[in-house]
């Protein structure tokens, strides 16, 4: 079984930017000459951060619980993934990848890998069990792809979108947008046609449970 060195490092690594960030936002004070306009959006900088951080460590934890573990081991077994009676996905160690989270910011996870051979692998073509257990998708959170797609439905322009979330300090991508947009509609279309795709891992205190 692969080491969870990484993880468990990274998990700490996700810890001591959540206190430095807590630091920053505590120390900040409103300038000479700053409107309270600006001052707010400072504040709301630093907040937005902490909040993706927090977030982070929580689901960095997660991932290292052993019942996520075993909900990827059954994930493998859904029949959308089994080809000649198995699934061809082994796990691949422990990989980076780097999530947005509501507010606009990214922050780094180390998660569990999944490739069909070595050569897929070192092209970076699989996917992460445990992430898209806990519902996320094309490296989003649930919350910022839904707050995405909504932006662009309401707006009926993904460059428009692009610049209303810009104003409220969330600096994507229209690609990005158009990336949620897709992955909405794939959504939805999947559970009308199949109900859900496997299940998914809610937080309930510091654990994680099934849900259908």
């Amino acid at each position: 079984m692969p080491s969870t060195d990484r993880a468990e490092d990274n998990l700490q690594n996700i810890r001591q930017q959540f206190a430095e960030a807590q630091r920053a936002l505590n120390a900040l004070e409103m300038q000479p000459n700053e409107s309270l306009y600006d001052f707010e959006y400072r504040v709301k900088d630093h907040s937005d951060k902490l909040l993706s951080l927090k977030i982070a460590e929580k689901i960095q934890q997660q991932l290292l619980d052993q019942e996520v573990r075993e909900a990827e081991e059954e994930l493998k077994k859904k029949e959308s993934l089994i080809y000649e009676g198995k699934s061809p996905y082994r796990v691949h160690g422990w990989h980076p990848i780097s999530v947005l989270f509501l507010g606009g910011n990214e922050v780094e996870l180390v998660s569990r890998f999944f490739v069909k051979n070595k050569k897929r692998s070192d092209e970076s073509k699989g996917f992460y069990p445990g992430l898209a257990l806990l519902g996320i998708t094309e490296r989003m959170s649930p919350s910022i792809l839904d707050l995405l797609a909504k932006s662009a439905a309401a707006l009926g322009s993904y460059r428009d979108a692009e610049g209303a979330l810009a104003d409220q300090g969330i600096k994507v991508s229209h690609t990005r947008i158009s990336t949620a947009v897709r992955a909405t509609a794939l959504k939805a279309r999947s559970l009308r046609t199949n109900g859900t795709l496997f299940k998914i891992l809610e937080f309930k205190n510091s654990r994680v449970e099934r849900s259908s």
